[in-house]
């Protein structure tokens, strides 16, 4: 009798597992997708960089700046 018993409520718990497994992958996915989308308009491009001089580049000169003879020598 408690063989049987416990045979029954292993059978029980496999399917809860299953179900909840399922259950929390589903909602993993859903709100992963959400954080993802909303990660990329946040940090999306065109959002960070309002204006851009020159379309093929993103580099900027540096201004107000003249390094010394002493300075570069000391970089690497």
């Amino acid at each position: 009798m408690l063989r049987r018993l416990g045979k029954i409520i292993q059978i029980v718990v496999k399917l809860i597992q299953k179900i909840l497994l399922s259950l929390s992958l589903v909602i993993l996915y859903i709100f992963g997708l959400g954080l993802t989308r909303l990660c990329l308009l946040i940090f999306h491009r065109s959002i960070l960089i309002k204006s851009c001089k020159n379309n093929d580049t993103l580099w900027e000169e540096a201004t107000g700046y003249q390094p010394d003879a002493d300075d570069v020598l000391m970089q690497a």
